[in-house]
């Protein structure tokens, strides 16, 4: 079962138009430091594809729904996220960094399926230091290794590493409160098609009658 703090990053990847994958399971890695294996899990791998539009209801104008800032410049291209989802507020820098791991991130990386698998090993280790990998002529493709957690009080170190983008919870909730309130008819009448008691809750609470 999903913790609070994944099931917001589920939505608010879905709400962004990504089609989300929570715990993905890896099965039998390579321990880097033993001749040992290990299972574990990936919080959430998702795709984002180029061509992504919705429409609410009939007679809107037809674009992109409002996204968060940092995807407004990633229209046209494929996106894959490898997220690492924490809800506490002590997060060691080792433990983010074990999740983005060599071993982990090619699993993840071949699961999305967003590059050739020849280039994966490269591209693994272009992403040990940074956030991201372009691939294409035209940089249709990318993808990005995402903390997304408590971000007012993580330590400053965990927050800003090159090696990941950082995206906060109060952020995410933020943006689908927003969501919700701008379609509040339509989201209150088909919130029970939601498979989430939790986003039915967020929905049910942002009604323009609960509001204070």
């Amino acid at each position: 079962m999903s913790n609070y703090a994944e099931e917001l990053v589920y939505w608010y990847l879905r709400l962004n138009g990504f089609f989300p994958l929570a715990n993905f399971v890896y099965h039998r890695l390579p321990h880097p430091d033993a001749q040992a294996i290990y299972n574990s899990d990936a919080d959430i791998l998702a795709i984002r594809s180029p061509f992504y539009r919705e429409t609410i209801f009939a007679g809107e104008d037809e674009k992109d729904l409002v996204s968060d800032d940092w995807l407004q410049a990633l229209n046209g291209k494929w996106i894959g996220i490898i997220g690492e989802v924490k809800g506490s507020p002590n997060v060691r820098m080792e433990d983010v960094a074990r999740a983005f791991s060599p071993e982990r991130l090619r699993v993840a990386i071949m699961r999305i399926g967003l590059l050739p698998n020849e280039i994966v090993d490269a591209t693994v280790a272009d992403m040990a230091n940074r956030n991201r990998f372009l691939f294409g002529e035209g940089e249709e493709t990318i993808l990005f290794k995402v903390l997304f957690a408590d971000t007012p009080t993580l330590n400053q170190n965990v927050m800003h590493s090159p090696s990941w983008m950082t995206i906060g919870l109060k952020e995410m909730d933020n943006f689908i409160r927003r969501r919700i309130r701008k379609y509040p008819d339509q989201k209150s009448g088909g919130r029970y098609f939601f498979p989430s008691s939790f986003f039915q809750y967020i929905v049910w609470k942002e009604r323009p009658d609960h509001l204070e």
